[in-house]
């Protein structure tokens, strides 16, 4: 939890260019986002399909008991049987389909697998 002081900055209304938007006074926690987590889920569901060589990026959202909010790929593994996937979450389809395990990489007990079908 951050606790910010005032804005004191050169700009009014909805302007955006130049100014100083606010100045951290003190860190209330170092807690990491993850640590927040309850569970996973896949924007579209657990089951999706993906069409042989066709492409498809996972999109996932963290679950906290304050609501939920999108997770950049970037702090996600992923991993995949049956199927390839990017670091970025893109999913190619092959014949027969497969599985991708996603987890919280700071976090790794909190996962999700996701079913990739073929039709």
């Amino acid at each position: 939890m951050v606790r910010l002081l005032s804005t004191e900055g050169r700009v009014s209304g909805c302007q955006m260019a130049g100014g100083q938007y606010g100045t951290i006074a003190e860190i209330l926690s170092n807690q990491h986002w993850a640590d927040l987590v309850t569970g996973l889920a896949v924007i579209g569901g657990s089951s999706l399909v993906v069409a042989p060589a066709g492409t498809r990026v996972l999109q996932v959202m963290a679950i906290t008991p304050q609501g939920s909010f999108m997770v950049d790929p970037s702090e996600l593994t992923f991993s995949a049987t049956g199927v390839s996937v990017a670091p970025d979450g893109t999913v190619t389809g092959v014949v027969g389909g497969g599985t991708v395990n996603i987890v919280i990489t700071a976090r790794p007990t909190i996962d999700i697998s996701v079913i990739i079908t073929d039709a």
